[in-house]
C-alpha cells in the first residue's frame, strides 16, 4: 500500500485531492533527540532525557517518575512547536 501510495503522489479524500509524500526519512534519535539518524549512528556520547531534557534516559527522569509535566521552556522546541504550526494547512 505505501508504495501504491508514494508512487500515485495524490489520492483523492471524498472531493478533495491529497498530495501523499514519503515521511519514512523523519528518524529522530533516542539518544540526542536529535532528527536525521538513529541511535545507532549517534555521535553525542551522553544520552538526553526526551521529559526534561536532563543528561539520563527517561526511565531514570525524576521528573518523569512523579508524574510531573515535560519542560517546555527548551528553545529548540519551540522552534520545532512554532514550525509546526506555521506549516499546519487550517481549513
Amino acid at each position: 500500500m505505501w508504495r501504491a501510495l508514494t508512487t500515485a503522489e495524490k489520492i483523492h479524500v471524498d472531493i478533495q485531492r491529497v498530495w501523499v509524500e514519503d515521511q519514512s526519512q523523519l528518524v529522530q534519535c533516542t539518544m540526542c533527540l536529535g532528527f536525521g539518524h538513529s541511535r545507532k549512528f549517534c555521535k553525542q556520547e551522553s544520552e538526553l532525557c526526551s521529559h526534561c531534557g536532563g543528561p539520563h534516559l527517561r526511565q531514570k527522569c525524576p521528573a518523569y517518575n512523579e508524574g510531573k509535566s515535560p519542560n517546555t521552556d527548551c528553545p529548540v522546541r519551540k522552534g520545532w512547536e512554532r514550525a509546526a504550526r506555521q506549516s499546519y494547512a487550517y481549513c
